[in-house]
């Protein structure tokens, strides 16, 4: 049930991806970088921010599922509200943009809301052992499934598909939540184990207090820590690809079906890789390998920035422009994929049960400020130029390459057999 509802729910978000197809209608709407990353960093951000309230009002419950439920029916109307505001709205395309962006982050932050408790109920669920190749299928599937979403989107947003701009936007969002909710309610039959649990809710400040001490108690975790700072700034060009490639390009909006297609196939096919990568070899290593694999995206857009106004040059890419794009999209997916595979498994090796909700909670939540780094990004090409955003990003890439190398591979624990049902 759970690889099932990666499959569907992670697969039918590609229907909608920020870094493509959201990204497109906001550039559409805006003709904006920042905008552009103003909309992913704010998605982004509506992952985080709820965590910290959910696990102090949940860590004592012994089930954590009927959050899950809650948020998961919002999360699909959230959805069926944004495709009617993309398909019916007739204000300005600036105000639509607000719209649809309030919207995505509503969405986003009722997924924030299930992430502690889906977390928890998973790790209840299956052996530590186990956990690498759990999330490694879900992206396997998912990425089956992403791909022919892409190759719909491709149909839905070219010209002749015979849907007009924005109806065919709108139905793209559609398709998603029908996915998405069929996901969903995948996880939810699961049964959930139960383990011992504190008897009482601690006070709001003790849960900050107590979660606060574990960057001075715990150096994995403070490293960590370290490594998603550094993680947040080589990531934060990727998503100007789609604006880089529209403005410099003039790259059409079929386009981005053709790059979600890739970004999913690529996402699903090295997800087992990874799994068995971190069996083998641990998380470190994997960490390691994802920030040189991320390299490879900055600096090939770096390169075309720096290439494209010599002679002799700017014909041959704009024939040409595509496949290096592809290159782009397949080594920043394989990287970020690997990335988020690995720091799932690596942040639920870390705490002793009756913590986990603290060191998820805490972890994502301060995480929050590395996701404006795309409206950084977004700033840096409008301000300056996007060779600039995509060299800083190159630095980053090398920087995280460094601080993955000090992590430790925690030992798993003994799995304790879960009682009840």
């Amino acid at each position: 049930m759970c690889v099932g509802n990666g499959a569907l729910s992670i697969g039918g978000m590609s229907f909608f991806a920020a870094e493509t197809v959201l990204a497109g209608l906001a550039y559409r709407l805006t003709g904006s970088a920042v905008h552009v990353g103003l909309l992913t960093s704010f998605v982004a951000i509506g992952w985080q921010w709820p965590q910290l309230l959910v696990g102090s009002l949940v860590e004592h419950r012994p089930r954590k599922m009927p959050i899950y439920t809650g948020a998961a029916v919002c999360r699909v109307l959230a959805l069926v509200a944004m495709a009617a505001a993309v398909a019916f709205w007739r204000g300005a395309p600036g105000a639509k943009y607000w719209v649809v962006l309030l919207l995505a982050g509503a969405f986003t932050s009722f997924g924030g809301m299930s992430v502690v408790s889906f977390l928890d109920v998973t790790a209840k669920a299956v052996p530590a052992t186990e956990r690498p190749m759990l999330f490694s299928y879900r992206r396997l599937f998912s990425g089956l499934v992403g791909f022919f979403a892409g190759g719909a989107v491709v149909r839905l947003l070219d010209e002749g598909s015979g849907l007009p701009y924005p109806q065919n936007y709108a139905v793209c969002i559609l398709l998603g939540a029908v996915l998405c909710a069929a996901g969903y309610a995948m996880f939810i039959s699961v049964r959930e184990p139960i383990e011992p649990v504190p008897p009482d809710r601690a006070p709001f400040a003790q849960f900050l207090m107590r979660g606060l001490m574990l960057f001075k108690r715990d150096a994995d975790y403070r490293r960590f820590y370290l490594l998603s700072w550094a993680w947040a700034v080589a990531a934060m060009s990727q998503p100007l690809l789609v604006p880089y490639a529209m403005r410099e390009f003039n790259a059409p909006g079929s386009l981005l079906g053709w790059f979600t297609a890739a970004i999913m196939l690529v996402a699903g096919i090295s997800s087992y890789a990874w799994g068995r990568l971190m069996r083998r070899y641990g998380e470190p290593a994997a960490f390691m390998i994802a920030a040189l694999l991320l390299l490879f995206s900055p600096l090939t857009a770096l390169a075309l920035a720096l290439l494209r106004p010599l002679d002799g040059v700017s014909a041959v890419l704009a024939r040409h422009y595509v496949w290096p794009f592809l290159f782009m999209f397949a080594c920043g997916t394989t990287a970020i994929n690997g990335h988020l595979i690995t720091r799932m498994v690596y942040l639920l090796s870390l705490p002793p049960a009756h913590l986990r909700a603290t060191y998820v909670a805490f972890m994502n939540t301060l995480t929050i400020p590395l996701l404006c780094a795309p409206v950084a990004a977004g700033k840096l090409a409008d301000g300056v130029s996007y060779a600039a955003a995509f060299g800083t990003s190159a630095a980053a890439a090398l920087c995280a390459f460094g601080l993955s190398a000090t992590l430790r591979t925690r030992p798993a624990p003994s799995d304790s057999r879960c009682v009840g049902a």
